[in-house]
């Protein structure tokens, strides 16, 4: 998980430092909707004095995750838990290592992007559908030649 920047586009380390967090299982997570055959676990994340050095906003991270069938879902939920508003920017990437020699690594890197990009606009959608005044921004700039 990318949090509270994606890539270089900030002050903080590469990604933010949520990805390299210790989450704790949530004792108090909110309450769930009647499902079958699902296995859930919540975990929390909150901001520490050292992420203050860096940057100056308390928070709480809450990650679901729900497995079933087929079926993997990942819900994200970040509380502002300052006085004063802040911008923040999250990705669930998925960084696999697979053994499959017909994997390329550029067509995966296009897809989570996509995946990143569809996730953004599903999540406009439906702010905007609760008359939410937040907006949601996705740009991919094209395929970029590195060395990751």
């Amino acid at each position: 998980m990318c949090f509270p920047q994606i890539g270089n586009l900030g002050l903080l380390e590469q990604h933010g430092f949520a990805r390299n967090r210790l989450w704790s299982v949530d004792k108090d997570p909110s309450p769930l909707p009647p499902a079958t055959n699902q296995s859930t676990v919540d975990l929390i994340s909150k901001s520490t004095e050292e992420d203050l050095k860096t940057w100056p906003h308390r928070f709480e991270l809450r990650l679901r995750i729900s497995v079933s069938a087929g079926k993997l879902t990942l819900v994200l939920r970040v509380r502002n838990v300052d006085s004063k508003a802040f911008s923040f920017m999250f990705a669930l990437c998925n960084y696999f290592f697979v053994s499959d020699i017909s994997y390329s690594d550029k067509k995966a890197y296009g897809q989570s992007k996509l995946a990143n990009i569809l996730h953004a606009n599903e999540l406009s959608r439906r702010l905007e559908g609760e008359g939410a005044n937040i907006t949601v921004n996705s740009v991919h700039p094209g395929l970029i030649m590195t060395n990751l």
